[in-house]
């Protein structure tokens, strides 16, 4: 009997840590993706923008010779807008530069919805505590944040992270008159 008391007593002091746990993490992005026209991302004098032009494509804006790459897209739906925010790291916007969250040092991302409606503002910067981490800054709050996971690689300005060569499309070649295969008859073999 005391056992199992013990063990009772265990698991409602361990559910109600985890309930604790799971109320510190908070999701940035609190729009559904399916409402996302475009992701804009830049950093320093780099910047990508990539736009939604059916259902279920994407294209880089202002290039014309690279495809968006899907897996990459649905990594940045999944993990990027699907971030959580943990604990606060700093309430001081003087420290922004040291948590690289500040205009200058920060990868911005910019997630706008149809009509231009602004659905997210956030500044990233890289943790030099936690690889596996990051900090962010989102707009409208001036406290720096860990984030649940690192997401730097999918927030990339560069255009090889976005975008492949379009798949060569090869033309189905036309049955030519000459290449008919011509069986001899039975009657013919004797």
């Amino acid at each position: 009997g005391a056992i199992l008391l013990a063990l009772v007593v265990l698991y409602f002091i361990n559910s109600r840590s985890q309930q604790q746990l799971v109320g510190r993490l908070s999701p940035i992005f609190s729009s559904e993706s399916s409402e996302v026209f475009m992701i804009e991302i830049y950093q320093a004098q780099d910047t990508i923008r990539i736009v939604k032009n059916t259902e279920t494509s994407w294209d880089i804006l202002d290039n014309d010779s690279l495809v968006v790459r899907p897996d990459q897209i649905d990594r940045f739906i999944d993990q990027v807008l699907g971030l959580s925010k943990e604990t606060t790291i700093s309430r001081n916007p003087k420290k922004y530069a040291t948590y690289a969250v500040d205009d200058s040092s920060g990868t911005h991302l910019v997630v706008t919805g149809y009509n231009g409606v602004e659905l997210g503002r956030y500044v990233f910067g890289r943790s030099k505590s936690s690889w596996n981490k990051n900090h962010i800054r989102i707009a409208g709050d001036s406290l720096v944040y860990q984030t649940s996971e690192n997401v730097m690689h999918l927030i990339s300005t560069s255009l090889s992270t976005w975008g492949q060569a379009p798949p060569e499309v090869v033309p189905e070649a036309e049955p030519s008159a000459d290449s008919t295969l011509v069986l001899p008859s039975p009657a013919s073999t004797r």
